[in-house]
């Protein structure tokens, strides 16, 4: 029986190991998630679901709020959540594992007052650089039956962020994080980490 929590200390090494099972052509280190993810000011371990049976990690999906100004005189953006990874681990795919986790993200995020999601908005974990949806195509699946547009499962970020249900409908585009001045990580510093 696969079960669905919040992020526990312990779960970084399970986490990165079921990554690299899910995302092999997209893998990670341990490095790059303690730095972007856990030590990332805006990390809450709420908002990190792990999917878990018995002792072993099995999927996840991050769901993150702006906590810290991304800029000096820029405000939280109250009203957008972001999802920027999900997976699950090959031998639980196909029973619905995936659309779990991200309606839990989802709900997350929605308990915390946001009312507009961008995918994948700051981590090329969706489509690393000259791979796109090939390297990923089980994922597509997945986030097409949570409601997230084609669109974002090309990379593209912003207007296309899927809205959150009534009795919130107000989506504000976002503007993209390179206008913002902010430098993407890149698959290279996942690598170096």
């Amino acid at each position: 029986m696969v079960t669905l929590r919040p992020f526990q200390p312990g779960d970084e090494t399970p986490l990165v190991e079921a990554w690299n099972r899910s995302m092999p052509a997209d893998p990670t280190t341990a490095g790059w998630f303690r730095d972007c993810v856990l030590l990332d000011p805006n990390f809450d371990p709420e908002g990190l679901r792990v999917a878990v049976t018995g002792d072993d990690v099995v999927g996840c999906a991050y769901a993150v709020r702006r906590l810290i100004p991304l800029a000096p005189g820029t405000d939280l953006e109250p009203d957008i959540g972001w999802i920027p990874f999900f997976f699950v681990v090959p031998e639980h795919r196909g029973g619905g594992l995936g659309r779990r986790l991200l309606q839990e993200a989802v709900t997350f995020l929605e308990g915390l007052g946001r009312t507009k999601v961008e995918f994948s908005s700051y981590t090329p974990q969706l489509r690393a650089a000259g791979r796109g949806r090939r390297a990923v195509p089980r994922r597509v699946p997945a986030a097409r039956r949570a409601g997230l547009p084609d669109a974002l499962l090309a990379g593209r970020h912003g207007p296309h962020a899927r809205r959150l249900p009534d009795p919130a409908r107000r989506a504000r585009p976002a503007p993209a994080a390179r206008a913002r001045g902010l430098r993407l990580p890149q698959p290279r510093d996942r690598r170096a980490a």
